[in-house]
């Protein structure tokens, strides 16, 4: 997908389909959490095209300003929200599918097992991360998914299921057909 169709479907998704110019700048200069989306789409460009030293600025600059620490390397489908970028981490090789909401406090990240191989999670489409949940190592977040609040993620979560708790278990599964 192209950066601009991700910063359009971005921003679609966080104004509504009216997403013009005028609207755009109003949300980039109003909203942390959309302002730190669009330059990670920036970094995560400039890193896949082999830049190294200025996706690193962009993402530091980001962190400082919103609070949010995305790494440029992580795949990100279109339409995330980030509704309240401070304290947010995204490790560099994760993996979150389209239309993602993600709340305060979150980590996305590496689990360092014995044999120190990098494991990082798969977040399917339309998941809801709430605040200050974890979600680490060689996980798999299904589609649908809802993530509670402060839930430490460490074992595969199926599909339009919603887990709580430390660790995360299922508490229930909803049909969406």
């Amino acid at each position: 997908m192209s950066l601009i169709k991700a910063i359009k479907l971005d921003c679609e998704r966080a104004i509504g389909k009216k997403c013009t110019i005028l609207r755009f700048m109003y949300r980039y200069y109003t909203d942390l959490g959309f302002r730190a989306v669009f330059w990670y789409r920036i970094a995560n460009y400039l890193a896949v095209k082999g830049l190294i030293l200025l996706p690193t600025m962009i993402r530091n600059r980001t962190l400082s300003k919103s609070g949010a620490d995305i790494v440029p390397s992580a795949k990100i489908g279109a339409g995330f929200v980030l509704a309240h970028p401070v304290g947010v981490v995204i490790g560099g090789r994760s993996e979150i599918g389209a239309n993602c909401t993600i709340l305060q406090g979150v980590t996305i990240g590496e689990n360092y097992p014995k044999d120190c191989s990098h494991e990082y999670p798969t977040i399917g489409e339309n998941v809801t991360i709430c605040a200050g949940a974890k979600v680490f190592g060689r996980v798999e977040v299904g589609s649908n998914a809802i993530i509670g609040a402060n839930a430490v993620v460490r074992d595969n979560i199926p599909g339009s299921s919603t887990a709580v708790g430390v660790p995360a278990r299922v508490l229930a599964s909803v049909n969406c057909s």
